[in-house]
């Protein structure tokens, strides 16, 4: 017997076709929200999927996982998930984290996460957006892997956009960005930590966040992103 709830989401379906989160292109019969030609030629990290974090320059984490580089239709996915307002990609993009994240643990390249938490944005630019796009992508992931999601850190300032700045300027755009909610230490202390963003560039970001999130003594932290820049000597070569 069909309910109300299941003819509304019917309705929306036909007025709103599901589209693929990469190409954006209308998907028929398909739940997966990327088409299978899209996965089939998604810019997987392979062996940089899953590395130590100092590789990455990430300080007070022990590994980094970003499952995809930052390339053609997987930028173009994630800018319109962070900056045209297409808050309905989170869940699809958080499943790639999740995967990977069970991936390493499987293969012993991370202890297995006991809570999530994210990079937050600042007050001003999320009431701007409408929504952190990293705390989605936490919350989503944390519904994959089972975990709580615990909101550990605030941004006390509304630094100019890394995507702006050169290398060495985002590192210093970011210094003292961040502060521990303390309410969190109860639930951080001694825990494996999985500290989620959109996006892993220099690994600025990161690793301030990481920092302050120390500061409430996890038992280890692992960052993970959607997406990565290609490390340098990959560019070069």
């Amino acid at each position: 017997m069909l309910t109300l709830r299941s003819i509304g989401r019917t309705l929306r379906a036909l007025v709103f076709p599901p589209r693929c989160v990469i190409c954006d292109r209308v998907l028929a019969g398909c739940d997966d929200r990327i088409c299978a030609n899209c996965r089939s030629v998604l810019p997987w990290a392979g062996d940089e999927a899953c590395v130590d974090a100092r590789k990455r320059n990430i300080d007070f984490a022990a590994r980094a996982i970003a499952p995809v580089y930052y390339e053609d239709g997987v930028r173009e996915a994630l800018l319109r998930y962070k900056f045209n307002g297409v808050s309905s990609y989170a869940p699809v993009l958080a499943r790639l984290i999740a995967e990977e994240v069970g991936v390493a643990v499987g293969l012993g390249e991370i202890l297995p996460p006991e809570v999530v938490t994210f990079v937050p944005i600042s007050k001003k630019r999320r009431k701007k957006r409408g929504y952190d796009q990293a705390e989605l992508l936490a919350k989503a992931v944390a519904r994959v892997l089972g975990l709580p999601l615990v909101k550990a850190l605030e941004k006390i300032t509304d630094t100019p956009a890394q995507s702006t700045l050169d290398e060495k300027a985002r590192k210093a755009n970011v210094v003292g960005a961040y502060r521990v909610r303390p309410e969190a230490a109860v639930d951080i202390a001694e825990r494996h930590v999985l500290l989620i963003d959109d996006v892993l560039t220099t690994g600025a970001t990161l690793s301030e966040a990481a920092k302050t999130v120390a500061y409430l003594l996890p038992g280890s932290i692992i960052c993970a992103a959607v997406a990565q820049t290609r490390p340098k000597t990959q560019k070069n070569s």
